[in-house]
């Protein structure tokens, strides 16, 4: 069973082609900022839960005094950002919730951190900055500018920063694959994906026999250095497929950051407990699916300024 139809998907400042109709599913790190995402909120319905947030903090008492609540701050229409403190026996940390509401298509991007009380004005100008550079995206829009791509969002920038991607790709016509995606930014990468992992990766170690290894080699994409082990098992006459690349990336680089694909079959079993047959007619057809979403793992152009066009 081959899906043919492709479309892309922006993750990070990546791009992936995938079968149409794919679901992703996940979450999205930027600035060291958690993101939420809240879809089909009406503008009423969310000015109502933010003054809710608003009033709970300010009801909820500190041990040192005072409430919960520490600030509220408008930076522009639909953008409001809390600040509260993270707990209420101490003084060190506040907590930032930055608020992006879009009226159309009635979406709320929600990004939260934790920062020092000592730096409360250079936070506050940091957040500022931070709501200037969000907007709304449509999932099928692949923006021009230097950015990260977020569920639902796109955040203007090409600094160096904490930022990560960790999705789960839920393909049409295959309920028992589990295909993910995951990057991060990396001061230390680590050592190569073959020199850290066993011939056989641990999920597969109750099913030694059948085993066989059908890749194990370094496997580039482009420019971005990696490698890829890729094995199948066999039991009770029921075939599955563990396939994982990855790049370790380069030292602190939004460019290269560390990279993994990986394909499972075996995460879902029958009602007795059993292992499911792969959805894949033969290794060829197991191994053309991953060849074509790995393959076409890029940098989106631009993504990181003129040295990604």
């Amino acid at each position: 069973m081959q899906a043919k139809a492709k479309e892309k998907v922006c993750l990070g400042r990546y791009l992936l082609e995938v079968p149409s109709g794919t679901e992703v599913v996940g979450r999205f790190k930027y600035m060291d900022n958690d993101i939420e995402v809240v879809r089909g909120e009406s503008t009423s319905v969310y000015l109502k839960r933010l003054q809710s947030k608003e009033d709970e903090l300010k009801k909820a008492l500190h041990s040192r005094g005072g409430t919960m609540f520490v600030e509220s701050r408008n930076f522009g229409p639909g953008q409001t950002e809390l600040v509260s403190w993270t707990s209420d026996a101490s003084r060190i940390l506040h907590h930032y919730e930055l608020f992006s509401h879009f009226e159309q298509p009635a979406i709320t991007l929600t990004m939260s951190t934790d920062g020092s009380a000592s730096r409360f004005e250079e936070i506050k100008a940091y957040s500022r900055e931070l709501a200037g550079s969000i907007r709304y995206r449509g999932d099928k829009e692949m923006p021009a500018a230097p950015g990260f791509c977020i569920e639902a969002g796109f955040l203007k920038g090409a600094e160096l920063n904490a930022e990560e991607v960790a999705v789960g790709l839920d393909v049409p016509g295959y309920p028992t694959v589990t295909l993910s995606y995951d990057s991060y930014v990396t001061g230390n990468p680590d050592r190569p994906l073959l020199s850290r992992v066993p011939l056989v990766p641990a999920m597969l170690v109750s099913l030694l026999d059948g085993t066989s290894t059908l890749r194990r080699r370094d496997r580039n994409i482009g420019p971005i250095k990696g490698q890829e082990l890729l094995v199948r098992a066999n039991e009770n006459g029921k075939r599955s497929y563990e396939f994982l690349w990855e790049s370790q990336g380069q030292a602190d680089s939004i460019e290269f950051p560390f990279m993994s694909l990986q394909l499972s079959t075996s995460a879902e079993s029958d009602d007795n407990g059993e292992v499911i047959d792969a959805p894949f007619a033969n290794d060829e057809e197991a191994l053309a699916f991953w060849d074509a979403i790995l393959g076409s793992i890029r940098l989106r152009p631009g993504a990181v300024g003129s040295t990604s066009n």
